[in-house]
């Protein structure tokens, strides 16, 4: 009975009050506030979507002789000059504009595994077969055997900045941003 009295008068709370200790409450401070950057970052981030196709590093002679292929003009062509990456992406797969519509941005995988970035700088206005583009790039025919791997694909022009010289006519693996999506699309699939 003497203990149920020093309950009520107050005597004993200590003995029932337990204070979380601060270093407790910068761990559940610091938890809840990587759930809610997460949570944010889940509905406004982005996560780029692309694809990557085999291009054809290529000089300014030789993408003016398939301006018409591309889509460039013999103008944009000279008045850029440097080198160039040509390549070919699938036309059931992407529209034109999802080609063009994240920056232009590239990543261009030289064989030897150096990379390099670019822009694109034109789509062609058509998409092309191999047969197609192989009248029209007369002497560049190659380019369509080591590019083009479907029935029709948009032809795109990458400008590369950097000097690529030493990988002129080699066939760099070539990946576009087609796409960016909410990271909270994952999660609803």
């Amino acid at each position: 009975m003497q203990e149920e009295t020093r309950k009520a008068s107050g005597d004993g709370l200590n003995d029932y009050i337990r204070v979380s200790s601060p270093g407790v409450l910068v761990i559940i401070g610091a938890l809840s506030l990587v759930l809610v950057a997460t949570i944010v970052w889940g509905f406004i981030g982005k996560i780029p979507v692309t694809t990557t196709v085999t291009g054809c590093v290529v000089d300014t002679e030789t993408l003016i002789r398939q301006a018409q292929v591309i889509g460039s003009s013999e103008e944009e062509a000279h008045e850029a000059g440097g080198h160039w990456v040509v390549c070919y992406v699938d036309s059931s797969k992407y529209s034109a504009e999802q080609l063009s519509k994240f920056g232009n941005d590239v990543t261009i995988t030289m064989p030897d595994r150096t990379t390099t970035k670019g822009q694109i700088e034109a789509v062609s206005a058509i998409p092309l077969n191999r047969e197609e583009a192989r009248a029209y790039l007369n002497d560049g025919a190659w380019i369509a055997e080591e590019c083009i791997d479907s029935n029709y694909s948009w032809g795109i022009a990458v400008h590369v900045h950097d000097d690529i010289s030493n990988h002129l006519f080699t066939t760099p693996d070539v990946t576009i941003i087609t796409d960016e999506v909410p990271p909270i699309r994952f999660l609803a699939r």
